[in-house]
């Protein structure tokens, strides 16, 4: 199964989408990420988090 077809498969939001694809996938600093997608750092940990927790539970 491909990453998109995972992502959403789980459901994700696009935040959260961004968020696992960028900070997780892509493993780029979370301040860039920010940056990028103008939010804190806490609301970007968060759709991070919350991808994760999606992406765990289909896959579990």
């Amino acid at each position: 199964m491909e990453v998109n077809q995972l992502f959403s498969a789980a459901k994700l939001s696009k935040e959260q989408t961004n968020a696992v694809n960028e900070l997780v996938l892509n493993d780029i600093d979370h301040r860039v990420f920010c940056k990028k997608y103008a939010c804190s750092s806490k609301t970007a940990f968060k759709h991070r988090a919350n991808g994760l927790q999606k992406l765990k539970l289909l896959l579990a």
